[in-house]
Parts: structure tokens; sequence; C-alpha cells
């Protein structure tokens, strides 16, 4: 092979890291990495880290989640709630303010300005002012929620253990908003889109792409936790 070798340099909590097991990854606009690991959140500028903890206002130090949304704010996904990061300050968000006891597995964001928590398996939302939690009214599933996912089209997929596929399409303009369903009877344990586009699902069967079939009971493959897009619309699954 006549591709350069890449070359790997690991870090760790002698090199200032606060916990060695990480969590999620993500860069802002100053070419910092944030990294979010089951000790508190770390910031690397390419020479050493600065850590974040309790002490410093995170509701927890086992994070599970990163996510920035369009002004450059972090929201933070910890086992006892939420940490939202601007990032001259931090406040930390739980039931005192509306939100549903335990830990937070899941963030996305639509264009409409709503950022999305999976909270103790169910779904809430900050629009910019306040905390709301998304009824059965609305649409919501019942059942313990699993992932959340942006398609191209800008509708957030709502994947749960059991039930429906719900989406929220923001493009509807509503004040408040609403859930359809998107496939019917489709346990899903995470969401993700691959390199060309296409959502996969995966569940306790198997995989598949969002609007084909269930596999049938004698193609199954068993359950399957996870999926990563590799280039060129390739998949790996776990």
């Amino acid at each position: 092979d006549s591709r350069p070798q890449p070359h790997f340099t690991s870090y760790t909590t002698g090199d200032g890291l606060a916990n060695n097991s990480v969590t999620a990854i993500t860069e802002d606009a100053a070419d910092h990495l944030w990294l979010a690991t089951r000790g508190g959140l770390s910031r690397f500028d390419g020479k050493s880290f600065v850590n974040f903890t309790v002490a410093d206002g995170l509701a927890d130090e086992d994070l599970a989640d990163l996510h920035q949304d369009a002004d450059h704010n972090f929201w933070i996904a910890t086992s006892k709630g939420v940490s939202g990061f601007d990032p001259q300050s931090l406040a930390t968000y739980g039931p005192a303010d509306g939100l549903d006891e335990g830990a937070v597995t899941d963030i996305a964001a639509t264009a409409d300005g709503n950022t999305w928590f999976i909270m103790g398996g169910k779904l809430s939302r900050f629009d910019g002012t306040g905390w709301f939690k998304v009824t059965a009214e609305q649409g919501g599933s019942p059942y313990s929620l699993t992932s959340l996912l942006v398609d191209p089209n800008g509708t957030l997929l709502v994947g749960a253990v059991a039930g429906d596929l719900i989406a929220y399409n923001p493009a509807a303009g509503s004040s408040q908003p609403r859930f359809n369903t998107a496939a019917a009877g489709t346990a899903t344990y995470s969401l993700t889109r691959s390199t060309v586009g296409d959502i996969w699902l995966t569940e306790d069967r198997g995989v598949r792409r969002l609007g084909e079939a269930a596999p049938p009971p004698w193609g199954a493959i068993g359950t399957i936790d996870m999926a990563t897009a590799g280039p060129d619309g390739v998949m790996w699954f776990g």
C-alpha cells in the first residue's frame, strides 16, 4: 500500500484528560476539541487539557453525549441532567426545571431553534427560553426512547424500544410540535445516517434502511445495538 500510513498519538489522564473513557468528541470554532468523558468535560487546544467537573457546575461528571448547536453553545448529556455551556458560563437543568428524572442519553437540534433531549427514556425540548416535555397529545411515544436523528430534510426522527418510529417536521411551523408516525411497529435501538443519505435502524432482529420491511424471523441476525457510517455509503454495525 503506497498510501501514507496514519500516525496515532494517545492521550490519557497522565496527559491531563479528565478520564480515559471518552464518550463523545466535537470541535469548536476556535479549533479546540471538546471531549465528554466518564469523569468530566475536557477541552484540548492541541497542547494541553482544561477540565470541567461538578465543581465548575456540571450536573454530573458521568457524561454520555456532547452536542454543539447552531449558536456554538454546548449541550452536555449527564447521568443526572443536562448542562448547557456557552462556553463562558455553565448552567445545569434537571427535575427542578420540569425535566424528567434520569440520565440524558441523546441530544439533537432542529432548524426551528429547538434542542431535543432523551432524558429518563422520555423526550423534552429547549426552545431557547424554556423547557417543555413532549406529551401523548403531541404524538409522543409511550415507550422508552432510545435515539434521535435529524434526517437530510431536517425532520427529527425518534426511536423507541417498542411501538412506532415517530417524526417531527419543523417546517410545519407550529408553536406546539406535533409528531407523526414514520414507521409503524418499529422497535429501534439506534438511528444512523450513511454518507449517501440512507437512514439505518438497528433493532432486535438486525438492521434495515428506513422504508424497508423488517427482516423475517428466518432472516434475523440478532440484536444490533449501534451503527457507524463509513465512506461511500459503507456502514458498520455492532
